[in-house]
């Protein structure tokens, strides 16, 4: 039908909203308002998909934590991702992005 012909062109040919360029720079835009700590967390968690445990290690700055900091700073740092997400989300509702 045309309907169904017009609607699969629709989805085709328009990327959805978080891959068009302007959203990505307007989350841009809003990532680097947060701390380095937190810009540093993201990096590391999306941008480059660490696991855990080597982000705990490299906020920690110490080459040979002992397992219970480690595991400490792990339990830390998916907390504040946790906020940071939030963070970002509350955000980009209230500039539009979604």
């Amino acid at each position: 039908s045309p309907a169904v012909a017009q609607m699969a062109f629709k989805v085709r040919t328009q990327p959805r909203p978080y891959r068009r360029t302007e959203v990505k720079d307007e989350v841009a835009a809003l990532r680097s308002r947060l701390s380095d700590e937190d810009q540093l967390l993201l990096i590391l968690r999306v941008d480059r998909r660490l696991p855990w445990a080597e982000i705990a290690q490299i906020m920690l700055e110490d080459d040979a934590p002992d397992q219970a900091a480690l595991k400490k700073e792990t339990a830390r740092v998916r907390k504040r991702f946790q906020l940071v997400k939030e963070q970002l989300k509350k955000a980009a509702i209230e500039t539009g992005i979604l």
